[in-house]
């Protein structure tokens, strides 16, 4: 569950784990965080006896948000060092973790846990600049927030998470229930 801000300045953070550390990572920060959270896929596969299992693996390979205050993120990068890093962006003179605000993570953790019909893809393949953002005012995806822009051709709305390099597709939605946003 999500706690409110106070003004010690507690956001949510991204890392990416390098190879098979998510479990010690999670070991490492858990007396240092206010909250993580591993994004969740099921999965249905064939059993051998023909009977369906599910089973649940992470959405994003190795990626683990955390959320916690501007120093302990700090003291975490610190412990991290060759476990994972931490998404960060540029500021005049040195890199700093960028925070990801609580409106646009529980935007993130609804879609996650709603939506089955998604594709991940990389930010690099989708130009976030060139679109509008986008508020689903009717229909299945109704109060989610994104970026409406061209994937191969075809729209989509795009749920993106600052500083974390994948996103989120969302099949398309018709015109008249986007409403852009200022």
């Amino acid at each position: 569950m999500s706690m409110p801000q106070s003004s010690t300045s507690v956001s949510w953070y991204a890392l990416k784990a390098y190879y098979n550390k998510v479990d010690s990572i999670m070991e490492l920060i858990a007396t240092h965080c206010k909250e993580t959270y591993i994004p969740m896929e099921t999965i249905q596969q064939m059993g051998v006896n023909g009977e369906v299992n599910a089973t649940e693996r992470p959405l994003i390979p190795g990626i683990v948000f955390f959320r916690c205050d501007s120093k302990e993120v700090l003291v975490i990068r610190e412990l991290l060092t060759d476990k994972a890093f931490i998404y960060h962006h540029n500021t005049r003179d040195h890199r700093e973790p960028a925070p990801i605000s609580d409106c646009e993570m529980n935007n993130f953790r609804r879609f996650v846990s709603y939506s089955h019909h998604y594709e991940i893809a990389d930010c690099n393949v989708v130009n976030l600049s060139k679109g509008h953002r986008v508020r689903v005012i009717d229909g299945p995806y109704k109060g989610f927030e994104g970026t409406v822009c061209r994937v191969k051709g075809n729209r989509h709305l795009v749920v993106a998470v600052t500083g974390v390099c994948a996103v989120l597709l969302i099949d398309y939605i018709p015109q008249a229930f986007l409403q852009k946003m200022e």
